[in-house]
């Protein structure tokens, strides 16, 4: 385990150049990965060893507790080369972001032997809950769309927990011996991110198991007893989002980097016109790069915001809740509409399902997919914010 020291010199800029680092074998891969439904062991291997799962992991056992939006960077960074592998890295260290937040005996469960443990999580409870059973819980049902299931050995589940309204939500943390995983991801866009159902029959979880959505929500959460750095006083839920939303836009970058790159030397065939050089093209190029730019700010203005909120340990407002979720819907839609425009561009030439600018319009639409990005739900919320101010 790396000692406090190393973990501390450890900056958010080192962690995106160590995923530039990883982005050539990643792009190489790419295909494969999407011909697997799943990240591969190879792949993982080499996400783990860079260390930037360990982004936003507590330093005592290993990580790097770097602010809130460091995993997320890293994430954007990485779609530029493989989205799933993107998808599923940053989904896997904002898990390492939530559990800093919960009971310290789960996280000493899961971290004694070592900071590399994997832990996936599913939201889409498809029926089933949590329910007390003693001084215990006991856990059943089945849940949608788990990411890099296959490569973790851990999975939290989030779902109702069952009593007397049924309207409170909790988190159960599962050993993989305690779940089955139903291989049902057959998706054309982020297809390798083997998001598999996840199904539980009646497990028995102690208590430091299972959390209450609200506790991980709440600025001093139970891992705060230990974990007191102010990345863990934003509300769980309330911010995860961008989680999902950088690596969207990072896939959107991409595809713009392979528009360019397969348009700069193409000609017509009728005119032997440069295809670059015609002002519908250097239109399309430029305002998808607009498109994608501004989300960009809008990203690094959300994240300082974020930061600027934990560091004076003060709780978001419900308009700052609603704003987030705003703008990660707004940028998925940015991201849609910067690639739509690009894949109406390519013509014959670029008709082929393995052009990377297509794939990147299909890992897009298929990011954006996630409820977390709903545009339907984020902007009539925002809306009525506005009209409560």
């Amino acid at each position: 385990m790396a000692t406090k020291s190393e973990t501390s010199a450890t900056s958010e800029a080192d962690l995106i150049q160590r995923a530039q680092d990883l982005g050539p074998n990643l792009a190489e891969r790419r295909l494969a990965t999407a011909a697997a439904r799943r990240i591969s062991p190879q792949t993982m291997e080499e996400i783990v060893a860079s260390g930037i799962l360990r982004a936003s992991l507590p330093m005592r056992f290993g990580g790097y507790e770097l602010p809130f939006g460091t995993h997320t960077s890293v994430a954007m960074e990485l779609a530029r080369y493989c989205p799933a592998t993107a998808w599923v890295a940053g989904i896997l260290g904002s898990h390492n972001w939530w559990l800093g937040k919960y009971h310290t005996a789960a996280q000493d469960e899961i971290w004694q032997h070592g900071p590399d443990a994997l832990v996936a999580a599913a939201f889409a409870c498809k029926q089933g809950g949590t329910k007390p059973a003693g001084d215990d819980f006991v856990t059943n049902g089945e849940w949608l769309y788990c990411s890099g299931i296959d490569n973790c050995e851990w999975a939290i589940v989030v779902g109702p927990l069952l009593g007397d309204d049924g309207n409170e939500q909790c988190m159960a943390l599962l050993h993989r011996s305690q779940y089955e995983v139903r291989d049902v991801w057959h998706a054309p866009g982020l297809s390798g991110t083997g998001s598999n159902n996840v199904i539980v029959d009646n497990v028995r979880l102690p208590a430091h198991r299972v959390i209450r959505v609200a506790e991980m929500n709440d600025r001093v959460a139970p891992g705060a007893v230990y974990n007191d750095s102010s990345t863990y006083r934003l509300p769980t839920l309330g911010v995860f989002a961008y989680s999902v939303a950088a690596p969207v836009l990072g896939m959107a970058q991409g595809g713009l980097d392979a528009f360019v790159a397969s348009m700069r030397d193409r000609f017509q065939i009728t005119t032997g016109t440069k295809i670059a050089g015609t002002i519908p093209t250097k239109l399309r190029v430029s305002e998808s790069s607009a498109e994608i730019d501004a989300a960009r700010a809008l990203y690094l203005s959300d994240i300082n915001n974020l930061r600027s909120a934990a560091d004076s340990n003060r709780d978001l407002t419900p308009a700052e809740l609603a704003r987030v979720q705003r703008n990660c819907a707004f940028i998925a839609k940015l991201s849609k509409q910067a690639m739509a425009r690009l894949v109406e561009a390519l013509g014959a030439g670029g008709m082929d399902k393995n052009h990377l600018v297509h794939l990147a319009h299909q890992d897009v639409l298929g990011g954006s997919a996630h409820r977390a990005l709903a545009w339907d739900t984020a902007m009539p919320n925002y809306g009525e914010r506005l009209f409560q101010a």
